[in-house]
């Protein structure tokens, strides 16, 4: 195992169409990078490695990292046996704690203590039939404790979100033996302006975190320097520019003590907007019948990127950038039917899947990874909404509280295999489909995940036990009328 050079740390690789991403994953082993590093965030970690390695014959797949709350020591051992076996000596296995506020979130007081956390699993790890070997595991680390649990009990650390004077920090902590391997995220743009548009979302959203939080106050950026995202943090952490600014800051690294370095590629920003509904007795806002108009001219501009999209997917970030802007925030009172709806002149395609609510900030981070992954975007929006339980046998939020994720897609057929990744993704998080939007789902996948669904068949037969309302389309959804 050689991890020595450059490696590529991807999301895309992890939760984008796994044919695409063989495809991908091959190509830059060609190229020579060393190592391929995946998150996890939720979802089948190993069926991912596994694709990678099958698609591979000379780099590394590691881990970047494995989420120890999501798995058990013999599972992680099984796994790892199970692949190692079929592929041979190249697989990684970088283990990370998380984050409180993402771990606590289901189960309040669960992070506890993240060093005690980690030396216990991989107290258990270590007690498996068939124990990942030390030399084939790397942690998340950040901080000198945690730098020096990985230096006892693993190969090295594999920092995330860090400086090359982190990197130096970091090798004087663990000595001259472990590796060190930190990400550096990178975007090509030799625009200053357009980096930022591009990362300084993003970035913001890890500073959310306290674990990165923590560690650049360590290193000497101020609070105010992650209040503002200021032009010292962005630089220092997201190396931009052409090809060579991007390797002179590998080369930093490396100079600093590295011995690999995983460039995570940044294609485009992360933000949200919200929409909340009260019900009120107030009368209508002044202007508020205008207020359905303004929403048509947000689809027409939606419309407008999407359109320059089949020519282009790439462009669309850029295409809506140098589209007229939405207005400002506001809040207005209408009657329900004119703030639910609004004409639309533009034609799409839409999917909706309905998740447990709990599992909805996992599907949401998965669904990024895809999106990105697939290497074409949608002018609009990922929408997430929010229902309470229900009791209709076939309702998609029957018998949970339930979030839904709509995505949106320009009606071409490149949307149409998008929508179909995505539907994939959703489905591994106990998704139920919209029954009036796209989807494949057949009898065979809705069974197991709506629990009265026999009693609507047996239902169903009685009521129509002759077929009469049945077809071809039922018979692929709700199975045949006799089942």
């Amino acid at each position: 195992m050689d991890l020595t050079g450059i490696g590529i740390w991807s999301s895309q690789l992890r939760y984008g169409n796994a044919a695409e991403s063989a495809d991908a994953a091959a190509e830059l082993d060609e190229l020579g990078f060393r190592a391929l590093w995946i998150p996890d965030v939720g979802g089948a970690v190993f069926d991912a490695v596994g694709n990678l390695l099958s698609a591979t014959k000379r780099t590394t797949i590691a881990t970047g990292i494995l989420n120890l709350w999501m798995h058990t020591p013999s599972d992680v051992a099984a796994s790892y046996a199970e692949l190692t076996a079929a592929h041979g000596d190249r697989f990684l296995l970088g283990i990370g704690v998380s984050h409180a506020p993402l771990i606590d979130a289901d189960a309040p007081g669960r992070y506890g203590k993240p060093l005690a956390a980690t030396a216990s699993f991989l107290d258990e790890l270590d007690a498996t039939p068939q124990p990942v070997p030390a030399s084939r595991r790397v942690l998340a680390a950040l901080g000198p404790k945690m730098l020096s649990l990985s230096a006892r009990r693993g190969a090295g650390a594999h920092p995330y979100l860090v400086t090359p004077e982190h990197t130096a920090s970091a090798r004087g902590t663990l000595g001259d033996g472990p590796l060190l391997l930190p990400e550096q995220t990178v975007i090509l743009t030799d625009s200053a302006d357009e980096a930022r548009a591009i990362g300084t979302d993003w970035l913001r959203s890890y500073l959310a975190l306290p674990n990165y939080a923590n560690n650049l106050l360590r290193s000497g950026f101020s609070e105010d320097d992650l209040a503002q995202v200021s032009d010292r943090l962005f630089d220092a952490i997201i190396a931009w520019g052409d090809e060579d600014a991007i390797l002179r800051r590998v080369s930093e690294h490396r100079s600093a003590g590295a011995d690999h370095v995983s460039c995570a590629w940044l294609p485009w920003r992360d933000t949200a907007s919200t929409r909340a509904l009260h019900r009120t007795g107030e009368p209508a806002s002044r202007g508020a019948g205008r207020r359905p108009l303004m929403s048509t001219v947000d689809e027409v501009r939606c419309g407008i990127a999407g359109l320059g999209s089949r020519l282009h997917p790439a462009a669309v970030p850029w295409l809506t950038a140098a589209l007229p802007p939405r207005g400002p925030a506001t809040s207005y009172v209408d009657t329900g039917h004119r703030v639910f709806s609004f004409p639309q002149p533009v034609r799409f395609f839409a999917l909706e899947h309905a998740l447990p609510l709990h599992g909805v900030p996992d599907a949401v981070r998965a669904l990024r990874g895809a999106l990105r992954g697939f290497g074409l975007y949608s002018p609009y929006s990922v929408l997430i909404r929010v229902g309470a339980a229900d009791d209709a046998p076939l309702s998609p939020a029957y018998g949970r509280a339930t979030g839904y994720v709509n995505l949106t897609v320009p009606r071409s057929a490149r949307y149409v295999e998008l929508l179909r990744t995505v539907e994939h993704v959703l489905r591994e998080h106990d998704a139920r489909p919209h029954w009036g939007k796209a989807h494949t789902a057949t009898a065979e996948i809705l069974r197991p995940r709506y629990p009265e669904w026999d009693t609507f068949a047996r239902m169903r037969g009685k009521l129509d036990p002759d077929g009469r309302f049945a077809n071809d389309y039922l018979a692929r959804l709700l199975g045949s009328v006799d089942e």
